[in-house]
């Protein structure tokens, strides 16, 4: 938009804005800053960073007549299904915690979402350093929830994979502070840790010469690099056993079997109550006529509408002359027609292509 803007918009030092990497750098500065000092709502910026593709294929509709039968009812098929029972809804256990998955490699996904359908917990995974919008948005969602919030983190074993976990965490400090003053949220890194790379023996790569942590991470940890997706790769059962293990003093995976006991529990006694209420036997009698006259009703309805449709189908006239599209436009030439014979077509994109002109195509030729 800044760029396509009719009037020209200044960048910095009185410059006009225009689409290179140092006054993109300077947008991506500014927004930060302006969405931390609470000038822009985090949610007016869009993340769509490796935005997946839309595709759409449009489909093709076949023409078609027929005598409609009109609309029939609907009979239980039994009578049991026609009488009274109770039911209860929203009979569900809700965990003690907000849990959420929050991982820097998309390759998490294999291990982690199946765990995060099975326990309801939230997922996360992002490509790289975690972006604003996304940070601010899962502490939108754990505030509104009002239960405490806990984030298990995943990243690779190296100076960046052990930054990050500090990174989102400062801004989830922050955001408190900003805007969510009764947010409660832990945070835990669960993998990849020394502990793990060594006691499965995980491969060991080199630091970039770039890093410049290097010197200190080898200091302290007497080792290089691993990153996340080995363990993904290589031992997905040990990540899920880290992930077990730290859901435990949050997760109670029996709750789930025990509401559903308790549930089962509460529909045989009511079940019990309905069936020895004392007007249940003379109820029952009276929907047991009203249901055998309505199945009786309906089928004759279903034949008059069959032996109707037969009388009425030869009345159907056929379809009308379907109306042509007609173009109000002259054709343009394209850049490529494949009604073109090949050379031809081949030389007008290297026209295209190289910026050629009508005299320097006859010289190409």
């Amino acid at each position: 938009m800044l760029v396509s803007s009719p009037e020209r918009v200044l960048a910095l030092y009185g410059s006009p804005f225009v689409n290179n990497y140092s006054h993109w750098q300077a947008l991506q500065a500014a927004s930060k800053a302006a969405r931390w000092l609470g000038l822009v709502p985090f949610d007016r910026i869009v993340d769509e960073r490796n935005a997946p593709p839309e595709i759409y294929v449009p489909g093709v509709t076949s023409i078609l007549t027929e005598v409609d039968t009109g609309n029939g009812c609907e009979i239980p098929e039994t009578l049991e299904a026609a009488l009274p029972h109770l039911s209860i809804t929203g009979f569900r256990g809700r965990q003690t915690h907000r849990i959420i998955f929050y991982g820097e490699k998309s390759s998490l996904s294999v291990v982690l979402r199946p765990l995060a359908r099975q326990i309801g917990a939230e997922m996360i995974l992002v490509t790289g350093e975690s972006s604003d919008s996304h940070i601010a948005g899962m502490a939108k969602r754990a505030s509104e929830d009002g239960r405490p919030s806990v984030v298990f983190y995943f990243s690779d074993f190296d100076p960046s994979g052990h930054q990050m976990p500090v990174s989102v965490a400062r801004k989830l400090q922050a955001l408190r502070d900003l805007q969510y003053s009764a947010l409660n949220v832990k945070l835990y890194p669960v993998a990849l840790t020394l502990g793990q790379i060594r006691s499965l023996k995980l491969p060991n790569s080199p630091l970039k010469d770039t890093e410049k942590r290097a010197e200190q991470w080898r200091k302290i940890h007497g080792h290089e690099q691993t990153e996340i997706d080995a363990m993904v790769e290589l031992h997905p059962d040990a990540l899920r056993e880290a992930v077990y293990g730290a859901i435990r003093p949050y997760f109670d995976s029996t709750l789930d079997s025990r509401v559903a006991a308790a549930e089962m529990k509460w529909r045989e006694d009511a079940e019990r109550a309905l069936r020895d209420h004392p007007e249940y036997g003379a109820i029952r009698d009276r929907i047991e006529v009203a249901w055998e006259e309505a199945k009786a009703a309906a089928s004759e309805l279903k034949s008059a509408q069959d032996e109707a449709t037969e009388v009425l189908r030869d009345s159907v006239p056929p379809p009308p002359d379907l109306p042509q599209p007609e173009h109000d436009a002259t054709e343009k030439p394209a850049l490529f027609d494949s009604e073109t014979d090949f050379a031809a077509a081949s030389m007008q994109l290297i026209r295209h292509k190289k910026l050629m002109n009508d005299d320097e195509e006859e010289d190409l030729q």
